[in-house]
């Protein structure tokens, strides 16, 4: 177990370097999606998208940054549907996402280890040296918000929200507040489209079918032609319209030629949700 823990450290350490690559990048597939998907819901009323995302990297927070100038200070900018036509879901966690830890934790785990608390930058390395346990965390963590960090270095100890990578990972790990709104906003979904996702996260998929109220949604997917994510929610969908993405006959169904294709054909894809 602590061998696992300490793996959502590592996790973190490395989305965190990966992001950071990601915030030099002014111009991109993610950056030009949300633009033409924000043009067209300013079009219909300033309609709202969800955005859902099972990646630990904040390349798309960046990306809204950029182009929207949206900001992510805490957790309920994620989920803000007064100000945003986008709201951001992220059900297995973010390596900038943590909940801190009190100092009990170290007089369970070591009586004289106290000066570990202040400023500690090798908390994970205590942890695993001492085989903390995950029920041990979990009873000196703060169970009610979330706190968003821009960097891992010199903060307080904490544990980082990230879905633990089981074998089947499976479950959600985002706040209460999240999950609520996004039950709420799934009942008026008429349009999913899927870049790179294959659609098997089980618990997702029960979450759609309960909460999608559309029975013949159109499910377009962007997924290098691969059609694994039809068959996976085929059963959830039965009389769903699915679509793969491949405009030419020598289209390689990537994410590259679908943004390249919203810039003059936009409003007809995302008008399908509009003309049924």
């Amino acid at each position: 177990m602590s061998k696992i823990i300490n793996t959502q450290y590592y996790l973190q350490h490395l989305l965190h370097r990966v992001s950071l690559h990601s915030k030099e990048i002014r111009k991109n597939n993610y950056i030009g999606f949300v633009q033409h998907l924000n043009d067209f819901l300013i079009s219909k009323n300033n309609e709202k998208a969800i955005i859902t995302t099972f990646n630990y990297d904040t390349i798309l927070e960046n990306a809204l940054k950029h182009g929207l100038n949206y900001t992510f200070l805490n957790e309920d900018n994620y989920i803000d549907y007064k100000n945003r036509n986008l709201l951001l879901f992220k059900p297995h966690g973010s390596w900038n996402w943590v909940k801190d830890i009190n100092e009990g934790v170290f007089q369970e785990l070591d009586q004289t280890a106290n000066y570990y608390f202040d400023n500690n930058p090798n908390f994970h390395k205590f942890l695993y040296d001492k085989q903390g346990y995950l029920s041990t965390l979990n009873k000196y963590t703060s169970n009610d918000r979330i706190r968003i960090i821009d960097l891992i270095e010199g903060s307080k100890p904490y544990l980082p929200q990230l879905l633990i990578p089981f074998s089947d990972k499976d479950e959600f790990i985002m706040p209460n507040s999240h999950l609520f709104c996004l039950k709420y906003m799934l009942k008026d979904i008429k349009l999913i489209i899927a870049v790179g996702w294959k659609g098997s996260e089980k618990y997702f998929k029960t979450l759609l079918s309960k909460n999608i109220l559309s029975e013949d949604i159109h499910i377009l997917y962007v997924t290098l032609k691969d059609n694994t994510i039809e068959s996976e929610l085929r059963e959830v969908f039965p009389k769903g319209i699915f679509s793969n993405f491949a405009p030419e006959k020598n289209s390689k169904g990537t994410f590259t030629e679908f943004v390249s294709f919203l810039t003059n054909y936009g409003d007809e894809i995302f008008e399908r949700a509009y003309t049924k």
